[in-house]
């Protein structure tokens, strides 16, 4: 893999900054892409590429487990990592969003070693599978 395409689904500015930098620290040929919002998110799904997605659960316009769903039933991205990053601690909502096929769930505040790891894991999954 040459260069690592992740869109980072996320509102929040400082997360966005602490996500993005933390990436571009760890991995030397990171292209990140920003959404704030679902239905940006969507649409640059259309427009490019991607290896792997981060999302937020509580985003505007399309939330993040409807994003999810929407990537599952898209052809074209149905096999596509999608890695949930939430506050949403409950037992319930880990369980509807591994039942929606998200590959991996961080609870926030996000460290850089989990992110790093679930990251590492799931580009591994790729590879191989790729």
């Amino acid at each position: 893999m040459d260069i690592i395409k992740i869109l980072l689904v996320e509102d929040s500015l400082s997360t966005q900054s602490f996500i993005r930098s933390a990436l571009e620290f760890n991995f030397r040929n990171v292209q990140v892409d920003l959404a704030k919002n679902g239905v940006i998110a969507m649409k640059a799904m259309q427009d490019n590429t991607y290896d792997i997605i981060l999302s937020d659960w509580d985003i505007p316009l399309v939330s993040g487990d409807k994003l999810l769903q929407w990537v599952r039933e898209t052809a074209s991205l149905k096999h596509m990592p999608f890695i949930m990053i939430t506050g949403k601690t409950k037992k319930d909502d880990v369980l509807r969003a591994k039942e929606l096929g998200a590959n991996d769930y961080i609870v926030k505040p996000v460290t850089i070693d989990v992110l790093m790891n679930k990251l590492s894991e799931n580009l591994d999954t790729l590879i191989r599978t790729g």
